[in-house]
């Protein structure tokens, strides 16, 4: 609660429910998002008078020390301030999920051997590396301009530039896709989707409902590319009552849990339990579509590669029936 009205713009004390070390909260409004004050936190006292004090402080200096704020703390921070003008880039709540290890540490304490540590070690794309290194750029630059610390750290930090390191193999094999029939959980449909159709992730989170037809046995969807979107992708056989029983349940979201869009994090993460990233079902559809004798123009209409000569308002309009024969020469 708030123990007394402080004069406009001189910030804040609160004193924190539950047994605290330190439960009195001194902070500033730095700003509005819809219509709703942002705070930054200036610090957490013993008492009251300690957490005036340093209020006082920063008024009178126009300096705001956060030693104990910690990263996950002043990442929340950095967000609140971006969001105010812009949207967060694409990909970047994924990047900042490989951060966790950064989350309790102290901003004060971090050097570039730490942020060198968790970047280097995450199992990541090599597309996710340079969004982390966004994300840290973007704490460290808010931490600098509030005078949490001195030195930007994310500056000078050596990134490895390998591409990426495998939890373990590439291709899915087919012990591993017959666990995921053993075990049939909501994630493990969603892998056997993208084992049997080659989509992307992006493409699987964002398919809707409305662009899905169970019984001509396809779906209409893709990004990416002007060859991945809007593209026919065929519905094997194999995956037809899945598909179907995901349609049966109504959401706006072809792949919902509890009526809400699962999201590419919580996916990556139940893929990675089978050790392996959520790129290696599309490559295994490819390589194994191959080994079936489907034709390579026919892979390329339904993984949505880019092809000469070919433009996808004819592919919708005529040969879905097609590919609807061709998709059943893959087997695992």
């Amino acid at each position: 609660m708030a123990f007394r009205r402080l004069p406009n713009g001189y910030g804040q004390i609160d004193k924190l429910p539950g047994a605290r070390r330190k439960p009195y909260r001194a902070r500033k409004r730095i700003g509005t998002k819809d219509g709703k004050p942002v705070y930054a936190t200036i610090g957490y006292f013993a008492d009251k008078g300690e957490a005036l004090k340093q209020l006082a402080l920063v008024n009178d200096a126009e300096l705001v020390k956060e030693p104990d704020i910690t990263f996950g703390e002043c990442l929340e921070l950095w967000k609140q301030e971006y969001l105010l003008t812009r949207e967060l880039p694409p990909g970047i709540e994924n990047a900042i999920t490989h951060l966790s290890p950064l989350i309790k540490r102290k901003m004060a304490d971090l050097r570039a051997i730490d942020l060198e540590s968790v970047i280097n070690s995450a199992k990541i794309a090599r597309t996710v590396k340079p969004q982390c290194i966004t994300v840290l750029h973007g704490v460290f630059s808010y931490a600098i301009r509030h005078e949490i610390v001195t030195k930007d750290y994310s500056t000078v930090a050596k990134y490895a530039t390998d591409t990426r390191t495998r939890i373990k193999r590439e291709v899915w094999t087919a012990e591993e896709i017959e666990k995921l029939w053993e075990k049939y959980g909501l994630y493990e449909k969603i892998i056997l989707v993208q084992l049997y159709t080659g989509m992307r992730t992006t493409e699987i989170v964002e398919m809707r409902r409305e662009n899905t037809f169970p019984e001509e046995r396809y779906m209409v969807g893709g990004v990416k590319t002007e060859a991945g979107k809007n593209r026919v992708i065929p519905i094997h056989s194999t995956i037809y009552m899945l598909i179907k029983e995901f349609y049966a349940d109504g959401n706006e979201y072809l792949f919902t849990k509890k009526g809400k869009r699962i999201s590419k994090s919580t996916l990556r993460k139940n893929v990675e339990k089978y050790g392996h990233l959520t790129h290696d079902a599309r490559h295994s559809f490819i390589t194994q579509a191959y080994k079936c004798g489907i034709a390579e123009q026919d892979i390329k209409r339904i993984v949505g590669h880019a092809q000469k000569g070919v433009t996808q308002s004819t592919y919708i309009h005529i040969d879905y029936d097609y590919l609807v024969n061709e998709i059943d020469k893959l087997y695992y």
